[in-house]
């Protein structure tokens, strides 16, 4: 990066996942940062760098709003790739293990991956519901989906901002992902939602529907103070 003019001064907004050692942070030391993850911003902190650390929110849905789906105990599976049938079924497996009777899968991956995730459907009866394969898929369609579920698993950790974990938090959604930076900053494991050990991913409490009522009413009162907060911000 270089700036239009002498004596400029750089504000830098780096990738929430980017990687670099101390040295290498070194060529930016009149630079402004802004660091939309907490590990980066002391990161940047650390190699001695003018660090802001700013979080979004996308706008919370009102809870009044939002239809009472936790009796249908369904969970939605996103993956912006698609999903695999080896990720299909961990997420079976943790339905199981927090008593959900339903899984969606938002985005299916294609090709022979597909005619093994649909040999797979066929055998779990009404637990497994698999995308249409001609399906299009936008953010503005998986937050829609959100709303017909209460949990929603991400299997993948987080290298950036992805808009339907927003939408999620903003409707007020459980969501069980892998314990990682970038998912850390939205997710209080066993407040807001449940973060898992990756050598342990079937590690999840069986919750009934009181225990889904008080994560659901938690993360959309942390969504709503996140939002308040990043409009201040």
């Amino acid at each position: 990066l270089r700036s239009t003019a002498e004596g400029d001064r750089l504000v830098i907004v780096p990738a929430p996942a980017t990687e670099r050692d101390e040295s290498w942070w070194q060529q930016f030391q009149t630079s402004q940062f802004i660091a939309l993850s907490r590990d980066l911003h002391g990161q940047l902190q650390g190699a001695g760098l003018t660090s802001a650390h700013f979080q979004p929110y996308a706008q919370p849905v009102p809870g009044a709003a939002l239809v009472d789906v936790i009796t249908q105990r369904s969970a939605l599976l996103w993956e912006p790739g698609g999903s695999t049938l080896a990720s299909v079924r961990l997420a079976l497996r943790q339905c199981r293990a927090l008593g959900l009777r339903r899984l969606q899968v938002a985005n299916c991956a294609s090709g022979a991956e597909r005619a093994e995730l649909e040999a797979l459907q066929a055998t779990c009866a009404e637990m497994l519901q698999l995308a249409p394969a001609t399906a299009q898929f936008r953010v503005d369609s998986v937050a829609g989906q959100l709303r017909e579920h209460i949990c929603l698993f991400l299997p993948q950790p987080q290298t950036g901002l992805d808009p339907v974990v927003l939408q999620a938090l903003a409707t007020g959604r459980l969501i069980v992902a892998p314990d990682a930076p970038m998912l850390r900053d939205y997710i209080g494991n066993l407040t807001t939602g449940l973060l898992y050990r990756a050598s342990a991913p079937d590690d999840l409490p069986l919750l009934d529907n009181g225990r889904f009522r008080g994560f659901l009413a938690a993360s959309l009162t942390k969504a709503t103070r996140g939002h308040a907060r990043w409009r201040a911000d």
